[in-house]
């Protein structure tokens, strides 16, 4: 048998820039099998609905026969390989998902395999809280009990995996003890940075700005989401218009995919603001690509910025804890002077980056059982 590593990718939504390509990528030779754990499509619809709506708050109304079909794609690929190759199984995914391996883990005792979690967003400085942690278990154990899956995640960095692949340095410390931790963004990153450098130079525009609008949820009711959509539109707007008007640059501002068009550009009109922007349609590498500074509240788009050589600046509203930023980002303090602030962002060099992956994955599997 040449196969005598299995690998085993769990996707849970279809996304376009896939953050196990590098990894795929340094894994594809003989001795190493890959294999896709895809939802149905029936499951993926009932994800979309649930994780981006009001309804992740009733998870367990919605979410059995989801459950059901990942658990039997994942056991049954580990019984049909557990006496012939190593296995290795990935998720990008924490929170409930990350407490459903779990889940797995102790109900099929599972000890010869190895779970890597690659991260796929941006994520603020996590404290763990010991209480917390222990109600989300009681609850856990209440509705595995009950309704035969978890319903909270712990927490990011805190699950059952024993590698976390990761995108800075400054979050290693984050990580539960009992994992190993390495900073790869590159190498996660991978199908992100080859079609970046694969744009026309053409499509460069200095006079231009990417604001990328995180999702937007709160209290995972709609009206208050698009409340609180409405209220950040009117915390940016002075930001806009200066850069529009008295710096005459294009401003292109993209929503966040999961949200609702109409309610977009509802909102947009309710607000006045459609005459001073350009939506964003572009896929997101190109769009960073056309922008030579990027802005957001917090948003996985200021970490690809940066990645990119890109400016990436924070929109300080008000509205979040700057502290909890794990790593730290030029801001723009939108109670203070825009205009003067904006003269020396707007002038910032764009830095040169070495876009080498950082690791040999397929070195660091071969010794995982040596």
């Amino acid at each position: 048998m040449n196969n005598k590593y299995l690998h085993l990718f769990i996707y849970l939504e279809n996304k376009s820039d896939d953050k196990y390509f590098g990894i795929k990528k340094q894994l594809s030779d003989q001795s190493h099998l890959l294999e896709n754990i895809v939802l149905t499509d029936k499951s993926q619809t009932i994800f979309n609905k649930v994780e981006y709506s009001s309804r992740k708050l009733l998870r367990e109304f919605f979410y059995k026969d989801v459950f059901k079909e990942l658990e039997t794609k994942i056991i049954s690929r580990i019984e049909s390989n557990k006496n012939s190759r190593h296995i290795f199984i990935y998720t990008l995914d924490e929170g409930v998902w990350s407490e459903f391996i779990r889940f797995l883990i102790k109900k099929y005792n599972i000890n010869d395999v190895k779970f890597i979690n690659v991260q796929h967003g941006f994520l603020l400085n996590y404290k763990k809280n010991s209480l917390r942690t222990k109600i989300i278990k009681l609850i856990n154990n209440f509705y595995i009990t009950f309704f035969g899956f978890p319903k909270f995640g712990i927490g990011p960095f805190h699950g059952p995996f024993d590698h976390y692949l990761l995108f800075h340095d400054e979050q290693r410390k984050l990580v539960i003890p009992s994992a190993k931790s390495i900073s790869c963004p590159n190498l996660i990153y991978r199908s992100f940075i080859d079609k970046f450098l694969e744009i026309n130079k053409s499509n460069y525009d200095k006079k231009s700005v990417l604001i990328a609008l995180q999702y937007f949820v709160k209290f995972g009711s709609t009206s208050v989401e698009m409340l609180d959509f409405e209220k950040t539109l009117l915390s940016i707007k002075p930001l806009i218009k200066t850069l529009n008007i008295n710096f005459k640059y294009k401003v292109f501002l993209r929503r966040h995919p999961n949200m609702d068009k109409n309610e977009f550009s509802k909102i947009l009109s309710k607000v006045n603001l459609k005459k001073y922007i350009i939506v964003d349609t572009l896929p997101i590498n190109e769009s960073i690509y056309r922008s030579p500074v990027i802005f957001s509240l917090f948003s996985t788009t200021l970490f690809e910025a940066k990645l990119v050589g890109r400016t990436p600046v924070v929109i300080d509203n008000k509205s979040f804890n700057m502290n909890l930023f794990p790593i730290k980002f030029q801001s723009i303090n939108l109670d203070k002077d825009i205009n003067q602030q904006l003269e020396k962002i707007l002038n910032t060099h764009q830095v040169i980056r070495n876009y080498n992956d950082e690791i040999n994955w397929k070195e660091i599997v071969e010794h995982y059982f040596d």
